[in-house]
């Protein structure tokens, strides 16, 4: 359902429970993931117009549960996380797959401000950034253990990164020589670090254990 002011506005079919939804930056468009049965699915990401309810692109075969799915910034592309070895980079409006990314349990995703990246974060400790819409592996390096979560500033010049090596850490992302520089590295948690994120402005960080 979607409401305004506490009025309902719309009602979006799904085919079980939803697991998650988020709003590209314009408000116009919005990508949900649902399922029907938790082990058997089948597991659905589907995109939506806002002001209508129309349905645009999905990609309802999915092998697994979807851990991780995004809509880019600006509402362009979609990428999800619900087969094994590879993550389904796709258009938002079609549903038409414009790559696979080659990854294993990826734990997080998310896409750059300007839509023209990808990063993933997996259970093996790496952090990659990928190229939109081609999926060209850019940079990548990593953490000790496993990385549950990773963010862009709004600005897009830095990610960060919340790990099971009880860290959080800043990188520095270089455009135009593609590279992904440990900037900082938060330390004094006392386990694994579950979540990080920016503030609105970008300037502090919180981290969640």
């Amino acid at each position: 359902m979607l409401f305004r002011s506490g009025r309902e506005l719309l009602r979006l079919p799904h085919i079980g429970p939803v697991e998650s939804v988020q709003f590209d930056d314009r408000g116009e468009r919005l990508l949900t993931v649902s399922y029907r049965d938790y082990q058997q699915g089948p597991f659905h990401a589907r995109v939506f117009d806002v002001a209508t309810g129309k349905p645009l692109g999905s990609i309802t075969d999915h092998a697994r549960f979807i851990v991780a799915a995004r809509i880019s910034k600006d509402g362009r592309f979609v990428a999800s996380n619900g087969d094994p070895g590879f993550v389904r980079l796709w258009d938002a409006a079609t549903g038409s797959e414009l790559a696979r990314i080659p990854s294993s349990r990826v734990r997080d995703l998310e896409f750059a401000p300007d839509s023209a990246s990808l990063a993933l974060a997996d259970s093996e400790g790496r952090v990659r950034l990928f190229a939109v819409p081609s999926g060209e592996l850019l940079a990548e390096n990593r953490h000790a253990k496993a990385v549950h979560s990773v963010r862009f500033d709004r600005a897009g010049n830095r990610l960060l990164t919340a790990s099971a090596d009880q860290t959080a850490r800043l990188w520095s992302v270089h455009a135009k020589n593609p590279l992904l520089t440990e900037a900082q590295v938060l330390i004094g948690h006392g386990n694994e670090v579950a979540a990080a994120a920016f503030d609105p402005e970008g300037q502090r960080s919180e981290e969640h254990t």
